[in-house]
C-alpha cells in the first residue's frame, strides 16, 4: 500500500513538473511577463500574477497611475512650501 501511494505521488510530480514547463513556454512569449521577468525577485508565477491583476497596461497614461493604482505611491503630506513624503500610501486597487 505504501508503494502505491509513493507512486502516486511520483506520478504527481510528473505531471506537476509538465505543467510547470507548460506555462513557463507559454509565458515566455508575453512581452509583459518577460519585462516583468527582468526585475530582480520576480519569478515567473509572480510575474504571471502581477500582470493578470494589471490587465492590458496601456489602461494607464503613464508609469505614475500606476503606481498610485497599487498603491505603491509614497504619501504626501504638504503644509505651505514644507513637503514631507512619507510611507507608501497602501491604498491603491482593492483586487490586488
Amino acid at each position: 500500500m505504501l508503494d502505491n501511494h509513493l507512486q502516486h505521488l511520483e506520478s504527481l510530480n510528473q505531471q506537476i513538473k509538465r505543467v510547470d514547463e507548460e506555462i513557463r513556454v507559454k509565458a515566455s512569449h508575453d512581452e509583459d511577463v518577460k519585462l516583468l521577468l527582468s526585475m530582480t525577485g520576480i519569478d515567473i508565477y509572480t510575474a504571471l500574477l502581477i500582470r493578470s491583476e494589471i490587465g492590458s497596461i496601456n489602461r494607464f497614461p503613464d508609469y505614475k497611475k500606476l503606481v498610485s493604482w497599487a498603491g505603491l505611491a509614497p504619501s504626501l503630506h504638504q503644509s505651505g512650501s514644507i513637503q514631507y513624503h512619507g510611507a507608501i500610501t497602501k491604498q491603491g486597487s482593492k483586487g490586488c
